[in-house]
Parts: C-alpha cells; sequence; structure tokens
C-alpha cells in the first residue's frame, strides 16, 4: 500500500551572528534547534516567515502555492509630443500672456515626458513549494526527498527621469535540495542569504530551512 505522508516546512529570518551561534550550539539536534528558533520568534526576535503543511502519498511530486499576481512593464516606448510642444511653447513665448497659459503648458509638458508601456511581464510573488518524497527500501523508516521551496518578494521599485519610468524591485530565496531523512524527524536543509530592498544582499541576515516527513497512513 502506498504510504501517505504529512510534509511539514518552516522557514526563519533571524540574524547572521545569530543564526550561526545557535548552529554551532544545536546543529546535531535539529528538534533543539527548532524549539529555540520558535522561542525567539515568540520574542519576535527571529520572524517565521512562512510555513507549509502539505499531505501528500509517496512517489508523487506535491507542491503548494500562495501568490499574487504583479504585472509590470518590461519596456517604454519614448513619446513625440515633446517635439510638439517645443514649438508651441516658443510661440507662446513670444505672444502676450494669456490667463492660465504657464499651467497649462507645464501640464502638458508634464504629460509629454511620460513614455509609453509597449511590453509587459508577469512575476508571482509570495511562497511556492514542490516536494517529492519517495521510499527507500533498505531502510525502513526513512524516505528520500527532494525538496525546492521559493520565496519572492515584491521590495519595492526603481524610477528613471525624474519618476516617468519604473520597474519593480525584487527580492528572492530560493533552495533546491535532495538528501535522506528519517519519518517524523525535523532536518535541517539550508541556510541562506536575504535580498535586500535597495538590491544586492544583507549579509547580516539569514533564512534558515526546516523540514519534517511524516507517515501519517
Amino acid at each position: 500500500m502506498t504510504a501517505t505522508l504529512l510534509i511539514r516546512s518552516e522557514i526563519y529570518e533571524i540574524s547572521a551572528l545569530k543564526a550561526v551561534e545557535l548552529l554551532d550550539e544545536y546543529e546535531e539536534d535539529v528538534v533543539a534547534l527548532r524549539a529555540a528558533l520558535l522561542k525567539l520568534a515568540a520574542k519576535k526576535e527571529v520572524e517565521l516567515v512562512d510555513t507549509c503543511a502539505l499531505r501528500a502519498d509517496a512517489g508523487i511530486t506535491a507542491s503548494a502555492e500562495g501568490i499574487a499576481e504583479t504585472i509590470y512593464p518590461t519596456e517604454y516606448e519614448a513619446s513625440e509630443v515633446p517635439q510638439i510642444l517645443a514649438s508651441i511653447t516658443q510661440e507662446e513665448a513670444a505672444s502676450e500672456p494669456v490667463p492660465g497659459k504657464d499651467i497649462a503648458l507645464r501640464f502638458l509638458q508634464e504629460v509629454a515626458n511620460d513614455a509609453t508601456p509597449t511590453a509587459f511581464e508577469t512575476r508571482n510573488t509570495g511562497s511556492t513549494t514542490e516536494t517529492e518524497v519517495r521510499t527507500v527500501e533498505a531502510q525502513e523508516g526513512t524516505w528520500d526527498v527532494r525538496w525546492a521551496p521559493e520565496m519572492v518578494q515584491l521590495a519595492g521599485e526603481s524610477s528613471w527621469q525624474d519618476g516617468a519610468l519604473t520597474m519593480p524591485i525584487f527580492t528572492s530565496s530560493r533552495l533546491n535540495s535532495s538528501f535522506r531523512v528519517k519519518d517524523g524527524a525535523w532536518t535541517l536543509t539550508g541556510m541562506m542569504a536575504v535580498g535586500r530592498v535597495e538590491g544586492g544582499i544583507d549579509v547580516e541576515k539569514k533564512r534558515i530551512f526546516l523540514l519534517r516527513v511524516k507517515r501519517v497512513r
């Protein structure tokens, strides 16, 4: 009979120094490591940024996602209006003042500076996880696991031409790993850096990934 599994995962965000201290102390005892992380999270010293529970049969690829679509422009077309406005502005400058003329010209010039988006892309933000668990025939009570979690966040946006052109800034954390685990045991699967809102890597923060596979039937 095919085994039915409950797959649980947790991702914590923590300072790099504290992460190293915890790993030095609990590297061989992941249950104690998780207990320490939960205790720190309750004190707001660590953030539990994602957790997932997924029920699936052994031998299949199971996935779960909680996402929001972000649609953004990737190409722009420059406006041709500024050339027309330039001639209008020169003619108007030589004429007598007209009430409201300056306000109208400034408005038209601001509109003319806006480029028109011509191509778009969609990026999913949020969390996704894909897991495949297979039975180890030679070792009862163990599983071969392939786990690929991903977290993508919309961190902000960058702009050019006084804000006329904007592009979103995304940060992401990805893990793709295969390993063998004991049934019901929490496993430390990885630790990685965190992207910064302004770009680059935040060397002061890390994310710790934990996973547990437990047979429920």
